[in-house]
C-alpha cells in the first residue's frame, strides 16, 4: 500500500543550500512490500515508470511510462526530477518537481514506493519498511511523520508502550536530509533523576561528585542529525525550562559551566502519557509542549487495528525464524486477533519470539498468548 496520497498538491522541493552532503552513494532501489531490490546503472540519468524503455521499469497502471528520472550531478549528489506525470513524484510524501535525495529517501509515485538504497545498507531493510501495516488510520500516521520529515520542525509521536514510537522516529530521521548525522535516543524515564541534566545538556569536570571530566550531553552528541526523548512527560519539571531555552536559543550551557555552544538539532518526542497534553493538568509544561507538538503523530494501538496482526506475524516469523519452516493456522491467528495486546507491537514480537523457541513445526496459541489469555482467546 502507498502511504503517499496522489490527490496531493503540496509542493515542498529540497534546497540543496539546507541538505547535508550525502555520504552514501546510491546503487539501487528497493520495491516497498515486495522486498525486490533493482541495481541502478551508473548512468548520469535513469528513467522510472511503466514503460518498458525505463530503466526501472513498475508493474503500477496509475504511473506514468516515464514518470520521473535520476539525475546523478557533481560530487556525487542525486536528484529526482518529475517528468510531468499524470499523478505526481513524492519525496517523502511531498510532491516534488526537481529534489536532491539521500539513501533510506522514499520515492511515491501511483501506488508505488520506492526505497533509496545506499552502497552501504544492501538488503536492510528501512525504518520506514519496518512500519508495518495496512489499517488506515496507522498508515495515516505514518503518512503524517513522513511528510514531516522533510521539514526541519519538532515532531511529537503519541502512543501506548510498545506501538513503535521509536521506529517512527527513526523513520522521520531516515527520510530527513539529517540521514548522514547521527541519531541519538534518550529514555527520560530511565534516567535518575540527578542525571538527567547532564545526561541533556553535558557537564563541567567538577560539576557534581563523581564528575570526573568534562563530557557531552545529548545535545552536542546529536548535532547536525535528530535527537529523540523518549517519554518527554517523565522528563523534571525543574529541566523543563533548560530544555525549553535550548529549542528556543539553539544553544546548550553544561551543567557547572557558563559558555553557550551552538547546536542544530531536530528534535523528535514522544509519550505515552497523551492525557491532559497542552493544559495545566500535563506533565509536561503547556509552553515545552507547544514547543515541541509543532506536528503530532498519533500511533494507534495494536488492539484496534487487529487486521494487521497476520500480516505482523508473518513478518516476525521471517525475521526470527532463519531457515527454520513454521505453520500456523488460521484458528491460531483468530485468537491472536482477539487478543488485546496491552504490550502491543512489542508484545507480538515477543509472542512469536517464545512460540519459535517452544514449538518445534507449527505455532499454537497457547504458547505464543500468555497463559492467562490463552483459554480466553480459545474458547470465545
Amino acid at each position: 500500500m502507498n502511504p503517499f496520497d496522489d490527490s496531493e498538491t503540496l509542493s515542498a522541493p529540497v534546497e540543496a543550500s539546507n541538505v547535508i552532503r550525502l555520504r552514501e552513494p546510491i546503487v539501487a532501489v528497493r520495491i516497498h512490500g515486495l522486498g525486490r531490490e533493482i541495481e541502478l546503472p551508473r548512468r548520469e540519468r535513469l528513467t522510472i515508470g511503466s514503460s518498458a524503455r525505463c530503466d526501472v521499469v513498475l508493474d503500477d497502471p496509475y504511473t506514468s511510462g516515464v514518470h520521473c528520472s535520476l539525475e546523478r550531478r557533481a560530487g556525487g549528489e542525486l536528484v529526482v526530477r518529475d517528468r510531468r506525470s499524470k499523478n505526481g513524484t513524492f519525496l517523502n510524501g511531498n510532491r516534488v518537481e526537481l529534489a536532491l535525495v539521500n539513501a533510506g529517501a522514499l520515492l511515491g509515485m501511483g501506488r508505488t514506493t520506492l526505497v533509496l538504497v545506499g552502497r552501504n545498507r544492501r538488503g536492510q531493510e528501512t525504518a520506514f519498511e519496518r512500519l508495518r501495516g495496512l489499517d488506515p488510520v496507522f498508515r495515516k500516521a505514518v503518512e503524517t511523520a513522513l511528510k514531516a520529515a522533510s521539514t526541519t520542525c519538532s515532531v511529537l509521536v503519541l502512543g501506548e508502550t510498545g506501538t513503535g514510537k521509536e521506529l517512527v522516529a527513526r523513520a522521520i530521521h531516515e527520510a530527513s536530509p539529517r540521514s548522514a548525522r547521527p541519531f541519538v535516543a534518550v529514555n527520560c524515564g530511565a534516567i535518575p533523576r540527578d542525571l538527567i541534566g547532564s545526561e541533556l545538556f553535558g557537564h563541567e569536570q567538577g560539576a557534581f561528585t563523581g564528575a570526573i571530566a568534562a563530557r557531552d550531553g545529548c545535545f552536542v552528541r546529536a548535532d547536525g542529525g535528530t535527537l529523540f526523548l523518549d517519554e518527554l512527560a517523565e522528563l523534571p519539571l525543574e529541566q523543563q525550562p533548560h530544555l525549553l531555552r535550548v529549542l528556543e536559543n539553539r544553544t546548550v550551557t553544561r551543567v557547572g559551566g557558563s559558555r553557550e555552544q551552538p547546536v542544530d538539532v531536530r528534535l523528535v518526542a514522544a509519550t505515552n502519557r497523551a492525557d491532559g497534553l497542552g493544559t495545566r493538568s500535563s506533565r509536561l509544561r503547556v509552553d515545552v509542549y507547544h514547543r515541541i507538538a509543532t506536528v503530532v503523530v498519533s500511533l494507534p494501538p495494536l488492539r484496534e487495528r487487529s487486521a494487521d496482526i497476520p500480516l505482523l506475524v508473518r513478518a516476525f516469523v521471517r525475521d526470527l525464524a532463519g531457515e527454520r519452516r513454521v505453520h500456523i493456522s488460521r484458528t491460531t491467528m483468530r485468537a491472536l486477533q482477539r487478543y488485546d495486546w496491552p504490550g502491543n507491537i512489542r508484545e507480538l514480537r515477543h509472542a512469536v519470539q517464545r512460540g519459535l523457541a517452544l514449538c518445534k513445526g507449527e505455532l499454537t496459541s497457547d504458547r505464543l498468548l500468555p497463559e492467562i489469555a490463552a483459554p480466553i482467546a480459545l474458547g470465545s
